[in-house]
């Protein structure tokens, strides 16, 4: 004779298993859909320099335009524009949505800098960054690129070039 207790208790270890196992794999499905299918990574060989810097006084408030040049071997789509006091270690962006030319900077007919060759800036604004006296300041350009099927802008956190600016005394 079978113990119809043993057997019920079979099922409930067997229903409990699979009841684990279908939530493990619900819970699995949920999280991966946060995960970012395609990650965006910049080439080792994106090299963008700043050729040439100028700070000027304009129009009542001091103005920045730059001459940037890529020198590496790949297209680069943007950059951003970081720009504070010396010792300041976050710099705010300078080319932001708000500022006439925006974040991206290349306008040529494939919207990208490529290589050998450069690019000059609009003279951006300082003023309303708090930046009217004269002195050393420093400039963080990081480049950009359009990346992947969706094509995201992928941020090149290892070619981030730093560089002091010097801003001379206004007449």
């Amino acid at each position: 004779m079978i113990n119809k207790k043993a057997l019920s208790e079979m099922v409930g270890y067997v229903l409990l298993v699979v009841i684990a196992v279908g939530l493990s794999v619900a819970v699995f499905v949920f999280l991966r859909s946060y995960i970012p299918v395609d990650t965006v990574e910049c080439s080792s060989d994106m090299v963008l320099v700043v050729q040439n810097s100028s700070c000027f006084w304009q129009g009542g408030e001091y103005k920045l335009q730059l001459v940037l040049s890529n020198k590496g071997l790949f297209n680069i789509n943007a950059a951003y524009l970081r720009f504070a006091t010396e010792n300041r270690k976050v710099k705010p962006l300078i080319n932001d949505a708000l500022s006439p030319g925006g974040v991206y900077l290349f306008s040529s007919s494939n919207n990208s800098l490529s290589p050998g060759t450069s690019f000059t800036t609009i003279p951006y604004s300082l003023g309303r960054f708090s930046i009217n006296t004269a002195g050393k300041y420093g400039l963080e350009v990081q480049p950009a690129i359009f990346k992947g099927e969706s094509i995201k802008l992928a941020l090149c956190s290892n070619s981030i070039i730093t560089q002091t600016v010097n801003c001379p005394p206004h007449s």
